[in-house]
């Protein structure tokens, strides 16, 4: 068989049909699109996969059989459901136990039943019962006529349709992979011509590979290869960015391989923050767009007795198409309903059994909004319930078009993203809907979303002007000169030899030497990996993230990228580090947020400002709590606003749990409790808070309360009481700059010296934790003294010349104001509920003095200090995860540093 580039093929057969085969469409794709733009003719050529071959000749049997193809997704689920079967005719022999049995057990052996039949094994082994599952799985297929993927290979090889192949022009790709099956057919056809690819062969071919050249040496000695580590995905993404900026390459001379589709999403993402165009040769993932998250919450609801909260996340999503009113407010209104769960409830209240609207229409406690509202919600769970099975066991054809319609009417494109995954949801269901096969309904349900996973969007090839991302194994084939390659960190390119659970290597090396070990797995990868290295790239930038930002874990180098190290050697390598970055604090902090986070833990700041990392949520659910701690200030700094804008006489205690009752039935709306006592706990607490509160202001004879809730910078001002809307103030803070906007829940004038003003700040924590952050006390009672110098509170400083700015406009009100104190005041009416901070010229020096430093700290040297306190409040912070198992935090213990 002689070896020829893939033109002089084309040009030696110009008007003939012609076949490519190739290891993946993709690469087909690329070399031929390649060669049209280097100038060479590709008439009458296809490119087409070995299975994709089969399956041409073969298409004539599976139409004429009308037989039904069984994919990796049917064949699990059909091996699911054997395994059950089998055990319960065998339990006391059959290898699964019934409790053994599960989505990720049959997902395995259903690996192994096709690993062996691709391996050409004509008896199965009798270990875990393979043989018998066998059996089952031809007996089912028969019974349901179908052929899997091997079978039509299988199939095509005995096929007299091979004859008519015989006479066209077939080419090959010089490293295409063939199984054991598949070489059987392809020694079929005798007239074939092998293509040099722009890869080359090296050392290191996994066993079962075909066609391959001799191995020989890697050629890598006239290409500049560079090695890098990245902090974390984003980093190791946006060092590529940058290195294309600084270098000024042209981006369709860029390729961006990714051993890991996980980076698909992340790439795509960075490139739309920096506005650079992009195109992905194997898609984007289907999971983030609208189109996934409504099939997979209204499958989740109906999973959960059709509780209404499993299917909020698409209205306050507003993933849902709703004409009149945002999807919020359908909720809101859903949530008056009061159905909570169970079909026969959406019956009762909105009466989806009748086909007019008119007990709707009728009810006089609607008003004409609710009625609307009414109304779209009963046709939208009518759609619902007509679409989603209720059966035990139903059939595709009967429930995908209803489906389909569901999805049409009612799911919003956002964007491009969104409209391109729907298109590609509805054309999968249409497939899968043809599927003759009757299933569970909860095997329906993993089916539809198993299909939908699987699904890509937006695939392309390379385009003018644009970078090009793709898998590792593709991206040698596009002719483009530079290659970043990431993801070669540990977990990415794991080098663990995982055994099959089902088949292990020592039973493999017993049943025939055709079937590859655990290790291949590995050493196919590594050997992708070597043979990309060798295209025609005359820059290649090869790196791994050394911190996982997602798992909070640090990740250590895969053995492919230390060995590719050594064999290019040091003189090949160029790190990129430059001269020591000095950032200050002046030069990140933009907001009196971040001046206090900075205050709080230089690392804190650096990881939360400067690297980007958002603080993990908390996604546990607690049936003995209701509101978070944030829910339950905002509804104390209402209730206290609305009763002190109160007159005087009607400022009641009656008046308070009014305020309150109000404020709770509106927070029940979007936080629904579980449990009706801890909703009556809860909102006697804010009760008390809130009277309390009241108390300790009643009680003060030396200010009366001028201005509540002092709103200032917000879009939609607030008209405030005496100083109307106010818009951002802008202050100076040591020689910076800050425009703020914010509220400040209270101001007090003196009743003595109307130009004497304090601030007070209504807290609901803990008073202690608030402290330790505050101040540090020495001494106890008269003697006690507080020590401000290491404070990570500056709100009350930042506020007070906020407030000046304010008054110094208002002469009205003072002449010559002067902000005297900040008082905090907690929960509880004895003096240690509050805390008083004045403003002598002492104290102001002390902060002032605490401000320059956080300003002129060199933030890249501070967090690198920072050590990690596990007994003290660095458990509570939302980074702890991180910081606990930064390995570098160690080497300064010691020393000592910034303990935070």
């Amino acid at each position: 068989m002689k070896l020829i580039e893939l033109r002089e093929f084309c040009k030696e057969n110009i008007l003939d049909e012609k076949i490519f085969i190739v290891p993946t469409r993709t690469i087909g794709m690329q070399i031929v699109n390649k060669m049209a733009r280097d100038g060479y003719p590709s008439i009458n050529l296809r490119t087409v996969t070995p299975q994709g071959l089969a399956f041409e000749i073969c298409e004539e049997y599976i139409a004429n059989n009308n037989k039904l193809i069984i994919d990796d997704i049917l064949g699990n689920n059909l091996i699911i459901g054997i395994l059950k079967d089998l055990s319960k005719l065998d339990s006391d022999s059959f290898f699964f136990r019934p409790n053994l049995i599960d989505s990720k057990t049959a997902e395995e052996v259903y690996k192994v039943i096709m690993e062996l039949k691709y391996s050409g094994l004509e008896h199965f082994p009798e270990v875990k019962n393979l043989d018998k599952i066998y059996m089952e799985y031809k007996a089912r297929l028969k019974k349901l006529n179908a052929v899997d993927y091997c079978d039509i290979i299988i199939e095509a090889s005995n096929s007299s349709n091979i004859n008519l192949y015989q006479e066209k022009k077939i080419a090959i790709a010089s490293n295409i992979e063939f199984n054991n099956v598949e070489e059987i057919l392809f020694k079929k056809f005798k007239n074939c011509t092998r293509i040099k690819m722009p890869v080359k062969s090296v050392e290191g071919h996994p066993k079962n590979y075909y066609y391959k050249e001799d191995s020989g040496k890697a050629e890598f000695e006239n290409k500049n290869i560079k090695f890098y580590e990245g902090y974390g995905t984003k980093e190791e993404i946006g060092i590529i960015l940058e290195d294309i900026k600084r270098k000024r390459i042209p981006l369709d001379e860029v390729v961006i391989a990714y051993t890991n589709s996980k980076y698909v999403n992340f790439i795509n993402i960075e490139l739309d923050i920096h506005r650079v165009p992009g195109n992905f040769g194997g898609g984007l993932n289907i999971e983030s767009s609208s189109v996934y998250r409504f099939i997979n919450t209204i499958f989740a609801w109906a999973v959960n007795y059709y509780n209404i909260k499993e299917i909020r996340p698409i209205f306050i999503n507003d993933d849902i198409k709703i004409d009149k009113f945002s999807a919020p407010e359908m909720y809101e209104e859903l949530v008056e309903c009061k159905i909570v769960s169970l079909k026969e409830n959406y019956d009762r209240v909105l009466r989806l059994e009748d086909d007019t609207n008119k007990d709707i229409e009728r009810d006089k406690n609607l008003n004409e909004f609710q009625v609307e509202k009414r109304i779209w919600l009963k046709e939208f769970f009518k759609g619902l319930f007509e679409a989603i099975p209720r059966d035990e066991y139903i059939r595709f054809d009967q429930c995908i078009p209803k489906f389909m319609s569901l999805i049409t009417r009612y799911v919003k494109n956002v964007n491009k993203y969104d409209g391109a995954a729907k298109q590609v949801v509805l054309e999968t269901l249409d497939k899968i809907g043809d599927i003759n096969m009757e299933v569970s309904r909860h095997e329906y349900f993993d089916i539809v979303l198993s299909y939908i996973k699987q699904s890509k969007i937006l695939r392309s090839q390379p385009q003018p002007g644009s970078i090009f991302i793709t898998s590792f194994k593709n991206a040698g084939y596009t002719g483009r000169k530079n290659l970043y390659l990431i993801g070669l960190d540990s977990t990415s390119l794991s080098n663990k030899v995982v055994e099959s659970p089902i088949l292990l290597d020592t039973t493999k090396t017993r049943i025939s030497d055709k079937i590859s070990f655990a290790n291949d797995n590995y050493e196919y990868k590594k050997y992708k990996v070597k043979e990309l290295l060798t295209a025609d790239f005359e820059n290649i930038s090869i790196g791994y993230s050394n911190f996982d930002t997602v798992n909070i874990k640090v990740q250590s180098p895969s053995q492919i990228y230390n060995e590719l190290k050594d064999i290019m050697g040091e003189r090949k390598q160029e790190k990129y580090e430059e001269k020591k970055r000095v950032i200050q604090g002046r030069d990140m902090v933009k907001s009196a947020t971040s001046l206090e986070t900075l205050a709080e833990c230089p690392r804190k700041f650096y990881l939360k400002n400067i690297m980007g990392l958002g603080a993990k949520e908390d996604v546990d659910i607690r049936v003995d709590r209701w509101l978070d701690g944030v829910t339950k200030g905002i509804i104390v700094h209402e209730v206290l606003d609305s009763y002190f804008n109160l007159n005087e006489e009607e400022q009641t205690k009656e008046k308070i749990v009014e305020l309150v009752e109000k404020q709770c039935i509106e927070s029940a709306k979007d936080n629904i409790y579980l449990l009706q006592e801890v909703y009556l706990r809860e909102k006697q607490n804010l009760i008390n808070a809130c009277q309390n509160i009241v108390d300790i202001a009643n009680n003060d004879s030396e200010w009366t309360v001028l201005v509540n809730e002092l709103s200032f910078g917000y879009k939609r001002g607030k008209n405030n009481k005496i100083f109307g809307v106010l818009p951002k103030q802008r202050i100076d803070i040591m020689g910076l700059e800050l425009d703020i906007s914010g509220s400040i829940d209270r101001v007090d004038i003196n009743n003595i010296d109307k130009n004497v003003f304090r601030i007070v700040d209504y807290k609901t924590g803990s008073m202690d934790n608030f402290e330790k952050k505050l101040r540090f006390s020495t001494g106890r009672g008269k003697n006690k003294d507080y020590n401000y110098s290491q404070t990570q509170k500056l709100q009350y400083y930042i506020y007070k010349k906020t407030l000046e700015k304010i008054l110094e406009s208002k002469k009205d009100i003072s002449l010559r104001p002067e902000v005297y104190k900040f008082t905090y005041i907690f929960e509880g009416h004895e003096k240690n509920g509050i805390i008083d901070l004045d403003f002598s010229e002492e104290f102001i020096n002390v902060i002032e003095n605490r401000i320059k430093t956080l300003l002129d700290m060199d933030i890249l040297d501070a967090q690198s200090q920072v050590i990690f306190d596990s007994e003290g409040i660095c458990k509570y912070c939302d980074y702890s995860p991180v910081c606990m198992v930064d390995k570098g935090l160690t080497k300064v213990e010691e020393e000592g540093g910034y303990g935070k």
